[in-house]
């Protein structure tokens, strides 16, 4: 009997080094496929004779070959070199990050899991088979969390709830928390304005692991790829690109910001999901019950964007306040200066027309009656 749980623990390292081999073999074989592209585009002999054509054209007529001709070639070349490896990358990853949760799950074997699901002792279910969702975002949050240094690991682990201080700086600098921390619109924008938005980067990786998180302890599954997965993707995609542009790939370095961008609009989208859900769930005092967010505002232009996007901070903290059976401290920001922020769901129309909506000054103004506006 006693070694019935080291077999079955021998049982599931086979099966996830399985897995894991299977992901590195179909990464490296997309990595011979993307070398062979290259090695086609550059070396094959239909190139190696166009070449050839090229130079004796240049040398014995002295008619050098059209520079849009060459760039054209050239550009078709690290553009299909870049979609190469960024399919290779994303295998690399996925097998990094089964790698990585299968010796997270062995590693928790070994504990006791608390009734409280205590932070430190928690451990993840196993993703169910079929359940491609669970299995992408589990996979791309824990390569990224690997690819991180260990310290910055450590300093950003997951904490019990009541871990921060009380005062602004300590909530500010606060680790991801569980169940997650309120946040107020007003505290956000003392960390962003300041700091050009760089400190917001921090918090949408602490609302975005403390969401994966209370999904995994909930649930069993994740629906969203955790702070490490929806917010690393788009900074290391901007970084390659920007190291790029300034070699003189400007395609390359513009396809791998792009890329990055697209990652972290599809992952506020998917935030607004999600907190639509919490608040549909939360007690009455949040929204009553009623979804609060547009998650297809997310893909319109300012300011309808920023609308939706401090809609989201206000409602998440006060779901997190909720959650965690704080009395909700107030946000003048939101409930006072900008009644939209606070405000029930309503439509571009509906806001467009209702003054009430738009700053503390406008509540007692009449909407316009205008035919185009009439929902």
């Amino acid at each position: 009997p006693k070694d019935q749980p080291l077999a079955a623990a021998s049982s599931s390292q086979k099966r996830s080094l399985c897995s894991t081999c299977f992901l590195a073999t179909m990464t490296a074989l997309l990595s011979c496929s993307t070398c062979s592209g290259v090695h086609r585009a550059f070396c094959s002999l239909p190139s190696l004779e166009l070449n050839a054509l090229q130079l004796q054209a240049s040398t014995l007529q002295q008619l050098p070959v059209p520079e849009s001709t060459s760039n054209c070639n050239w550009d078709r070349r690290f553009q299909f070199s870049a979609s190469g490896a960024i399919a290779a990358s994303v295998s690399a990853l996925l097998a990094l990050g089964s790698r990585s949760v299968s010796r997270t799950r062995l590693r928790s074997s070994s504990q006791t899991a608390s009734p409280a699901n205590a932070v430190d002792t928690f451990v993840p279910p196993a993703t169910k088979k079929g359940d491609f969702v669970d299995f992408f975002c589990r996979n791309v949050n824990a390569a990224m969390e690997q690819l991180t240094l260990p310290a910055v690991r450590e300093r950003f682990r997951l904490q019990p709830s009541g871990t921060a201080g009380q005062s602004v700086l300590d909530r500010l600098l606060a680790a991801p928390e569980h169940p997650p921390m309120s946040r107020p619109l007003w505290l956000v924008m003392v960390g962003s304005i300041p700091t050009a938005l760089v400190w917001y980067g921090y918090y949408k990786f602490s609302i975005e692991e403390e969401l994966f998180q209370e999904e995994l302890r909930r649930d069993g599954r994740v629906t969203g790829c955790g702070g490490y997965g929806t917010l690393f993707p788009f900074v290391w995609g901007l970084l390659l690109g920007l190291a790029l542009r300034l070699v003189g790939l400007e395609d390359a370095g513009n396809t791998s910001i792009e890329a990055g961008s697209i990652w972290i609009l599809l992952g506020q989208i998917n935030l607004y999901r999600r907190v639509n859900e919490l608040c549909a769930a939360a007690p009455p005092e949040v929204s009553d019950g009623q979804p609060v967010l547009w998650e297809w505002w997310a893909i319109l232009p300012p300011p309808i964007d920023v609308i939706v996007g401090v809609r989201q901070v206000h409602f998440l903290a006060r779901a997190a306040a909720a959650e965690r059976g704080e009395a909700w401290e107030g946000d003048a920001v939101a409930e006072e200066y900008f009644p939209f922020i606070s405000a029930p769901r309503f439509s571009l129309k509906e806001f467009a027309r209702s003054p009430r909506f738009w700053f503390s000054f406008t509540r007692d103004w009449k909407d316009f009656d205008l035919p185009f506006l009439r929902d």
